[in-house]
Parts: C-alpha cells; structure tokens; sequence
C-alpha cells in the first residue's frame, strides 16, 4: 500500500460513463480481451494498474491462463476460471508476453 500511496494515477478516461447496457457476446470478450493484452504489452511502463467490471477479469483470469499454472496449482486455477471479483476486490496478475501457447 506505501508504494501507491505517492502514485500518480490518470483518471481521465473514467470520468464519463465508459460502460454499456448490453451483455458482452464471448467473441466481444474475446476480443475486449486481446485489445487490453495489446495496450499493456505496448504500454512503456512496468506496472499498470486496471480497473473494470468483474465479469470482464474472471474472463480474463479463467480463459486466459497458462496450461502450466493450470497443472501446477488447478485449485487457483478454477477459482479464476470460476469466481468472480467481489465488489472492490483487488488482484495481482503477473503477464508474460513471451508465451505463445496459450489457446486466444
């Protein structure tokens, strides 16, 4: 918590209403999904910090892991294939923009 509390964070692109009334398709997940992979793995900084709507990071999270993680700890893996973010709630993600063998 000390190391964000001196963070400048840019809130601008959240100050209008940036979310819609209608259910995402899995296709518009998908691609909602890959669209934030791409601004991230181009992004010039170390750390971001995101914030968004639970349903879209239990996608995220579920649809988006590494077959190793899945084989290594399945009982983490199925909570974020499974659960969603209560509200407020927080995660730490760690990317790895060198694996390529992940099925999206």
């Amino acid at each position: 918590v000390k190391r964000f509390a001196s963070t400048a964070i840019d809130h601008s692109d959240v100050t209008d209403q940036w979310w819609t009334v209608m259910t995402d398709t899995r296709a518009a997940l998908d691609a909602r999904v890959a669209s934030l992979l791409d601004e991230i793995r181009n992004s010039p900084y170390e750390s971001v910090i995101l914030v968004g709507h639970s349903l879209f990071f239990k996608h995220l999270m579920g649809e988006y892991q590494h077959p190793a993680f899945r084989a290594e700890d399945p009982l983490y893996a199925s909570i974020f294939q499974n659960s969603k973010l209560e509200n407020c709630g927080m995660a730490a993600l760690e990317l790895d923009f060198s694996v390529q063998d992940i099925n999206h």
